[in-house]
């Protein structure tokens, strides 16, 4: 009996002992009187930081245009700081969504670009349809970033927004490479305004995109066309010299026998089968490009467009089977030398060339002129139903559809990356030189297919 007392008084004073040790050895007030409440901890207890912070920020009350995973949603801004920007939703929001950030300025001219995430989203009791608060910390790195963000965040407060027609544009996804951390500088593009002359004069070297944006009319949201930067000499010397290049791919025999419906259905085919592996293998040219951008307008180019030839390659398959290629036939047959190095090229130019050099080779030059091989070839296309074995339903013609729908844009805005990073007479002869290799292969490739199957 002694022994059990003896063992329950030393547990008693144990507890006892650790009890008064964790009080006396606290040095933080909040934490002690914490641990003394037995209720739990509310997150409506704010920190004195969180009101500093709150303190230092502008308040600025400014509509944006919101794109939460490629929906619009309605929100503004309620102020905003060096260090990030506090808006309003209708939307709950989870915490560490990627954002990036554009604002611009059509009256000054102007346009910043950046990098975020959600670092709070907390529902608010005022009652109506902006329920959520959502913090959104920035990404920014070096002196002259910060200087130029805060310049900024500054030219706004002092001015009307909506008399300067300012405008913010948020796009949150929870794909985590939409927007990649970069080490370096903030990734923006240059401001032609009032904000640069306020910190220094620095050589412009990059040109600001404008981007589509959206309008109501007749209380329903319309979408504008989309606007590009005019085009240097250098652009235009580049064009006329590669047009008959191009004239020479849309003039060719296969493409021109297609489109009057006088190419054999055994041509038809061996076309089909002899550039799938090409087409197969675009998205992952697209995506050694997109891990070498380095500017959110290429990023997020790019990464739309892994989506839009992921589904191309399908729908390159279901075109094959509805022309009577079969699934063996499509996968296992031998390629052809010329078109075996239209690929080999493609390999080489992602992977060993610059980037500029890759997007020109494969979005400016092979897209460019795919939509327009694709706008001919589709015209008589019904004639070949009339083939046994040729099944030629929606999804069968979905490929050539597509491409001449909506493919027509992609190859400008791959050009609007090489106006941005083609800064050099060096650079821009590269991109003309890889341009020109790629429309070359690709005739070599589709007279290559017709000689072959004829």
């Amino acid at each position: 009996m002694i022994v059990k007392e003896i063992e329950m008084l030393s547990q008693l004073l144990f507890h006892e002992r650790r009890r008064i040790n964790i009080l006396l050895q606290t040095n933080d007030r909040r934490n002690g009187e914490r641990r003394q409440r037995v209720e739990a901890y509310s997150p409506e207890r704010r920190r004195p930081a969180s009101r500093i912070r709150c303190q230092e920020r502008e308040g600025i009350v400014l509509p944006i245009r919101l794109e939460i995973e490629g929906k619009d949603r309605v929100g503004h801004m309620v102020n905003i700081s060096p260090g990030g920007v506090m808006i309003r939703t209708n939307t709950p929001l989870r915490e560490g969504l990627e954002v990036f950030l554009h604002l611009f300025s059509e009256q000054d001219a102007f346009s910043l670009r950046l990098f975020g995430r959600i670092v709070f989203c907390r529902s608010l009791e005022e009652r109506g349809s902006l329920s959520q608060a959502v913090g959104i910390q920035f990404r920014t790195s070096g002196e002259f970033n910060q200087k130029v963000l805060a310049a900024t965040i500054d030219l706004i407060s002092k001015k009307d927004a909506t008399e300067d027609q300012f405008g913010i544009s948020i796009l949150i996804s929870d794909e985590r490479h939409l927007v990649e951390k970069q080490p370096g500088a903030l990734p923006m593009l240059p401001l032609i305004s009032k904000a640069i002359t306020q910190i220094r004069e620095m050589p412009i070297n990059q040109i600001t995109s404008p981007e589509t944006r959206r309008t109501t009319v007749g209380g329903r949201r319309k979408k504008q066309e989309l606007r590009f930067t005019p085009d240097p000499d250098w652009v235009i010397k580049m064009n006329q010299s590669l047009e008959p290049y191009r004239q020479v791919i849309l003039q060719s025999r296969l493409v021109q026998e297609t489109s009057k419906g006088q190419l054999s259905l055994k041509q038809i085919r061996g076309w089909n089968i002899q550039f799938y592996p090409f087409i197969h293998s675009v998205p992952h040219f697209i995506a050694l490009n997109l891990a070498r951008a380095n500017d959110p307008m290429s990023r997020t180019y790019l990464i739309d467009n892994i989506r839009v030839e992921k589904r191309h390659a399908d729908q390159w398959v279901d075109m094959a089977q509805g022309f009577g290629v079969s699934t063996e036939e499509l996968f296992q047959s031998p390629i052809l030398a010329e078109v075996e190095a239209l690929t080999h090229w493609m390999w080489s130019v992602t992977t060993r060339a610059s980037f500029i050099e890759s997007v020109a080779a494969l979005h400016y030059a092979i897209e460019g002129i795919t939509q327009e091989i694709a706008a001919i070839m589709v015209k008589e296309l019904n004639k070949y139903k009339l083939f046994e074995w040729v099944h030629l339903d929606r999804k069968a013609c979905q490929w050539m559809e597509m491409h001449t729908r909506y493919d027509h844009r992609h190859p400008y805005k791959a050009l609007e990356i090489i106006k941005l990073h083609a800064v050099s007479l060096k650079d821009q002869e590269k991109v003309k030189e890889a341009t020109q290799r790629s429309l070359e292969y690709l005739f070599l490739a589709l007279e290559a297919c017709y000689v072959a199957f004829a």
